[in-house]
């Protein structure tokens, strides 16, 4: 009875682990589209680099595209993660990404 008693323990303790919930986007997809469009820029300004240049200065760049628009890692993490999990929202995000970097691109050729 008392093994019994323990299993249940263990069982019951591992089950309210497992059901943790996990880290959600606390972002607005308005937000999260400045941020991925900022990372889209610094991506292609780090394209010419080559390894292991490209991944440092990669990393700085992000650390200041996250200070810019006041996000943390793991707060943009969660919402790249999150995407992931919604296709068809990922494809949304980054149509209207894709729409901010051709109206930027225009603006600059305007100027």
């Amino acid at each position: 009875m008392r093994n019994l008693s323990a299993k249940f323990l263990i069982m019951s303790i591992l089950f309210l682990v497992s059901c943790k919930d996990k880290p959600t986007c606390t972002l607005p997809d308005d937000r999260l589209i400045q941020v991925l469009v900022d990372i889209q820029i610094a991506e292609a300004a780090a394209q010419s680099l080559v390894q292991p240049v490209k991944d440092s200065v990669l990393a700085g760049y992000y650390q200041q595209v996250f200070v810019i628009h006041k996000v943390e890692e793991d707060q943009f993490r969660n919402c790249y993660e999150e995407l992931q999990n919604d296709p068809d929202r990922m494809t949304d995000v980054y149509n209207r990404v894709l729409e901010e970097l051709s109206r930027m691109e225009a603006q600059s050729k305007e100027e």
